[in-house]
């Protein structure tokens, strides 16, 4: 059989969510009578608190930090270069653009953030750590030579996933350490079951909700596999 033409037989065969489409392998799902899958029964909507809201919280750190009044982290992508831009130009904070390269990071990626700040004419930054990304590569040889051991295509991406877990505590350390009061950064958590990463815990069967939010028996079973 081709294997072309296999795995479209086998992701037609999937059985998929009757209203976003979400398939019957994505961790945790249960369909109602109807096909309505259990993430669209719980799902509830993004509460959006207005500009004006977001104005005031960005005019409680304008001119306190000694040089920027915030940090954005950029990766290169479409979010952050969105949330740098406006930022900059439309709320006229005193920014300065970061990246945590964990050595994933295409091509693309890196001449992305060059046009960008310099564009808008903004300071930039990398934070890149040999051992950590020396690190990244050593768990994603050794967890797809595991996935060779049973193959599934259920399993690949949370494979392949071996970026940079630390970003996070490596940008905020960096804003700490140079006196800068704000952290920003740009994604779409919330706003759909696609553009959200909270289900790659459930390959390890530990669900949280919608939010991202872990019960406490949950937290001690992540801590507990890490």
């Amino acid at each position: 059989m081709n294997v072309v033409s296999g795995f479209e037989d086998f992701l037609s065969s999937l059985r998929r969510c009757s209203k976003c489409l979400l398939p019957e392998t994505f961790p945790g799902i249960e369909f109602d009578k109807n096909g309505v899958c259990n993430y669209c029964r719980t799902y509830k909507p993004v509460k959006v608190f207005g500009e004006e809201s977001l104005v005031r919280a960005l005019e409680k750190y304008r001119g306190k930090g000694d040089r920027y009044d915030c940090v954005v982290a950029i990766s290169g992508g479409r979010d952050s270069a969105f949330v740098l831009h406006q930022i900059v130009t439309k709320y006229k904070m005193r920014t300065l653009a970061l990246t945590v390269d964990s050595g994933f990071t295409t091509e693309e990626g890196h001449r992305n953030i060059k046009a960008v700040t310099e564009h808008l004419g903004v300071n930039h930054v990398y934070i890149r750590n040999e051992r950590h990304i020396e690190t990244s590569w050593r768990n994603l040889k050794i967890m797809f030579h595991a996935w060779l051991k049973k193959p599934s295509i259920n399993t690949i991406v949370p494979t392949l996933n071996a970026a940079d877990k630390t970003m996070n505590i490596q940008i905020y350390r960096y804003a700490h350490e140079n006196r800068i009061p704000l952290v920003i950064g740009g994604n779409n958590i919330g706003n759909c079951s696609f553009e959200q990463e909270h289900f790659k815990t459930g390959y390890m069967g530990v669900f949280p909700d919608e939010r991202g939010n872990y019960t406490t028996s949950g937290k001690i079973k992540l801590v507990a596999y890490f």
